[in-house]
């Protein structure tokens, strides 16, 4: 029996031991004590969401979601999206910057813009850094087939046994 917290009361463990044939492998399938049923294959429950995610990567506190299978692709999406945004804060940021401390072109005079410009470029340099890391890293774990909860609790040391590629893409 586990205790359960969200009704102070002990549950039964699992009933018994299920198993699924998943990438040609027999797998156990993990019993869920707080949702009350067993998971599928690459499913983990998450903590914030108080809910079993199916394809669990992580809980994004930017959309106040758990990222998953169904949408991890608009995840992704609003990674690229963001990161197309930020690029066109610094170039504008740049070029009011240039326009201001250019003695050929005729900028403005305006020092609080100037100011702003700089203020702005330095906070969107270092979000555009840190969108570009989170790309790049979802990058590598779609091409190696991996969730970032399986890549940080390296649950595929010995490779992969759900084989290699896009497929959350292709779907």
């Amino acid at each position: 029996t586990t205790y359960h917290p969200k009704t102070a009361t002990y549950r039964p463990s699992a009933p018994n031991p299920q198993y699924v044939c998943s990438s040609g492998r027999r797998v156990k399938l993990n019993y869920c004590s707080t949702c009350e049923m067993y998971q599928p294959p690459r499913t983990a429950h998450c903590i914030l969401s108080d809910s079993c995610v199916m394809r669990f990567d992580h809980f994004c506190p930017w959309i106040g979601n758990s990222v998953g299978l169904r949408n991890y692709k608009y995840f992704f999406k609003f990674l690229i999206i963001g990161g197309i945004l930020l690029l066109d804060i610094i170039i504008s940021c740049v070029m009011r910057i240039v326009a201001h401390v250019s003695p050929k072109l005729e900028g403005d005079v305006n020092e609080i813009s100037f100011g702003m410009g700089i203020f702005i470029l330095v906070f969107a340099v270092i979000f555009f850094c840190f969108i570009l890391g989170m790309i790049v890293f979802h990058t590598y774990l779609q091409a190696t087939n991996q969730t970032t909860y399986e890549n940080v609790n390296s649950r595929w040391v010995n490779g992969n046994p759900h084989g290699w590629g896009w497929d959350i893409f292709m779907e």
